[in-house]
């Protein structure tokens, strides 16, 4: 038997979850530094006002990774909690009726494609 889309979404929605519980938690805060060789970026779980705080990883690249680590930044794991709920509340509507923007959305996340 296949999946529903109900499951897909729910599926979804747990995989965020595991994955933010298992994360340094956000908001993650982006930061410029240049040591003459590299430009850091991303700095996860880290409280700006006292620089040994920073955990985790941090994005290392040339600025031309800005994007990535923006992108990283503004979708921390705090974001998570949200998206879980909009996915299961989507799939505990569902009665037939394709939900096209919550299943796309579900489908990126597990890396199945596009509804």
């Amino acid at each position: 038997m296949s999946e529903s889309p109900a499951e897909l979404l729910r599926r979804a929605a747990a995989l965020l979850e595991q994955r933010a519980a298992s994360a340094t938690p956000g908001p993650w805060e982006l930061e410029h530094s240049y040591d003459g060789t590299r430009a850091q970026g991303l700095f996860v779980g880290c409280d700006e006002d006292d620089p040994d705080s920073y955990d985790g990883t941090k994005g290392i690249g040339g600025f031309d990774l800005d994007p990535d680590n923006r992108w990283s930044a503004l979708v921390h794991p705090g974001v998570a909690p949200t998206l879980a709920t909009w996915l299961r509340c989507e799939a505990a509507l569902f009665k037939g009726n394709p939900i096209w923007p919550a299943l796309a959305v579900a489908k990126a996340l597990l890396r199945e494609g596009q509804p």
